[in-house]
């Protein structure tokens, strides 16, 4: 299912986090997910790709916190995934953490994270 809006004519540059030791601890945790679960994410990840916050007042890009702007990419299959990300200009966006949400609220564990993370880039 696509996006009804306007085709973005940028494509926005994707960044995985990493820690000082160089894990990548989103592909980690998108990798430890079945190959259906896996597929649905990299498709959510090429629509963020290709239309960025356009996404935003649509099912797949949710604003979190405001400062910093932290977002949550909403993937929706037998589990309840969500990429917390940033964005950085020009044209891109840093993946902070991944979860499978089990209940309506975040925790404010993954919260903290996705926050501790996001203020290294500020």
């Amino acid at each position: 299912m696509r996006p009804n809006i306007i085709k973005s004519s940028m494509n926005y540059k994707i960044f995985f986090y990493k820690t000082n030791s160089g894990r990548e601890l989103v592909v980690s945790f998108i990798m430890s997910q079945n190959n259906r679960i896996i597929i649905k994410i990299k498709n959510s990840i090429r629509l963020l790709q290709e239309y960025g916050l356009n996404l935003l007042n649509t099912m797949w890009v949710k604003k979190i916190h405001h400062k910093p702007g932290v977002y949550e990419l909403r993937i929706k299959s037998e589990k309840i995934i969500r990429i917390f990300f940033i964005y950085k200009k020009p044209n891109y966006f840093v993946l902070l953490h991944g979860i499978v949400k089990k209940t309506n609220r975040i925790s404010k564990k993954d919260l903290y994270i996705a926050l501790k993370r996001a203020k290294e880039f500020v």
